[in-house]
């Protein structure tokens, strides 16, 4: 152990850790960036096939390969993905369901999906949509949240945390390019700073 510690700060020199240093940041930057570049495919994945089918059976396992993703790799968290196909399909079974039992409101629900269909529009707020559609134009006298009892919006959002630091190509170059610094700032300090500054103080003024 000794001997590598001689050979890192006696034998190598300030500019191998320096060049080690400055190629090992941008190798870093590309694979942080990589790493955004493919939990942004598989999110795409995720609300492609939700916006193709609107089945959560077939959704399932894609959103559950993005989370793993997102869950083993930093630099990941793209925030909140929302599924407005799984809720078009849930909101179309209450509407048949309302219809069946001779809801009055029936078809109001049907029409207040075709208004709020905005993919411009958050989940969450296209849902208050329907809701206050179907409020405004629901037969008078009835109650329309009772017969219409509206999906939660919140279990067709999900929001995955990456980690701060994880054991892939990039967490290893980035702690790579965090010990290059580290070694090269020891350098500069010990055999740069210091000697001068014991220069300075050891100098006589009467000399």
């Amino acid at each position: 152990m000794k001997k590598v510690v001689h050979i890192l700060f006696e034998k190598l020199k300030m500019w191998h850790f320096l060049v080690l240093f400055i190629t090992s940041v941008p190798l870093t930057a590309t694979l942080l960036r990589q790493n955004n570049l493919n939990a942004v495919q598989l999110r795409d994945d995720v609300l492609q096939v939700d916006e193709e089918t609107g089945d959560i059976a077939k959704v399932a396992p894609v959103l559950e390969e993005y989370r793993r993703y997102v869950f083993n790799h930093m630099n990941t968290d793209l925030g909140t993905i929302e599924l407005p196909g799984t809720f078009n399909t849930a909101v179309e079974k209450l509407r048949l369901r309302a219809q069946q039992s001779g809801s009055a409101n029936g078809e109001i629900y049907a029409e207040a999906q075709r208004e709020c269909e905005d993919p411009n529009i958050l989940l969450t707020a296209r849902a208050q949509c329907v809701q206050d559609y179907v409020i405004a134009n629901s037969a008078p006298g009835s109650d329309a949240i009772s017969e219409i009892d509206f999906p939660d919006k919140s279990l067709f959002s999900y929001s995955f945390a990456s980690p701060r630091w994880s054991p892939d190509l990039a967490g290893f170059s980035l702690l790579f390019s965090a010990l290059s610094f580290t070694i090269l700032s020891f350098l500069i300090l010990t055999r740069g700073i210091a000697p001068l500054l014991a220069r300075v103080i050891d100098l006589d003024p009467l000399e």
